[in-house]
């Protein structure tokens, strides 16, 4: 992650299954590349709530976000809909303030 966060003008990123991805990594990653319009994250086994609400705050241009088979992210959860719409309304809002 600390590699690709000085590439400020990244737009796509897939980071399919990798286990390395951290809540930590992501938090810094997003500060760094506003601008990125679509991640995927899907079977990132190591992500949690943190790192979707850093990506919805801090990726104001993000239309596609991709996070099948993260576990640990209660957004994912069949029991958790109304988070899904909280990150949804983040992202939609966060476009918003621009």
């Amino acid at each position: 992650m600390q590699n690709l966060s000085g590439i400020k003008a990244l737009k796509h990123l897939s980071m399919i299954a990798n286990t390395t991805v951290t809540d930590l990594g992501i938090q810094k990653f997003v500060s760094s590349v506003p601008d990125i319009e679509s991640m995927n994250v899907s079977f990132c086994i190591s992500l949690s709530d943190g790192a979707f609400k850093n990506i919805a705050y801090s990726c104001r241009k993000l239309t596609v976000l991709g996070l099948a088979g993260c576990t640990l992210v209660g957004i994912c959860s069949k029991n958790s809909r109304t988070d899904l719409k909280q990150l949804l309304s983040m992202l939609i809002l966060s476009r918003l303030a621009t």
